[in-house]
């Protein structure tokens, strides 16, 4: 969000020139993870005797309001905007590690918490070490799909309402989740 700043205009220059400033920091988790429309996991490879999955990013489009004869690229035959190479056990550090920010809070402070407390209380659709051994290959990916495309959207959800609260007074856990849901996204996987 860029924020217009007008300098101070003196009697004899009647120049009036615009400087944007930044509201947000260059590289915002939150900014890069909501630009995800969803996530899929197609294809595996073995390599070494171990599993890597093509996890396939697709990213939301703008649509303008100006008519073409150019058709969308929303079909089927839509092809991802990158693809990242992720072994199950990086899938299972992601979830131990969001899942041990997300309790460093007591019940009921934080509601951004919570909801990943929740997640990670109640839904049987992540990567543990019960669903390597006993889910089948395309199990494991619908699973670790919805697993992802879950973990995006509460990443994001919650950044509307703790918009006007600045990050240096919310919890550990709505700072750092969002960067480790980012970091696992990007090319790059660093933790």
């Amino acid at each position: 969000m860029l924020q217009l700043k007008l300098p101070s205009t003196s009697s004899r220059q009647h120049k009036s020139t615009l400087q944007a400033k930044h509201l947000r920091p260059e590289w915002d988790p939150i900014t890069l993870l909501s630009k995800i429309d969803h996530v899929e996991i197609n294809h595996t490879r073995v390599r070494g005797g171990v599993v890597f999955y093509s996890v396939e990013v697709y990213l939301k489009h703008r649509v303008n309001r100006i008519p073409t004869n150019v058709k969308s690229a929303s079909g089927p035959n839509r092809t991802p905007d990158y693809v990242v190479k992720r072994r199950f056990s990086d899938f299972d550090l992601l979830r131990r590690h969001v899942g041990q920010h997300a309790r460093r809070e007591i019940m009921g402070v934080c509601p951004y918490c919570d909801r990943f407390r929740m997640f990670m209380l109640h839904c049987y659709k992540q990567p543990k070490m019960f669903v390597k051994l006993c889910a089948g290959m395309e199990a494991r990916k619908k699973l670790l799909a919805r697993f992802l495309n879950r973990v995006v959207e509460l990443a994001v959800a919650d950044e509307r309402g703790a918009a006007g609260i600045p990050r240096v007074c919310q919890c550990p856990g709505v700072r750092a989740i969002p960067i480790l849901v980012d970091q696992f996204m990007r090319r790059r996987y660093v933790v």
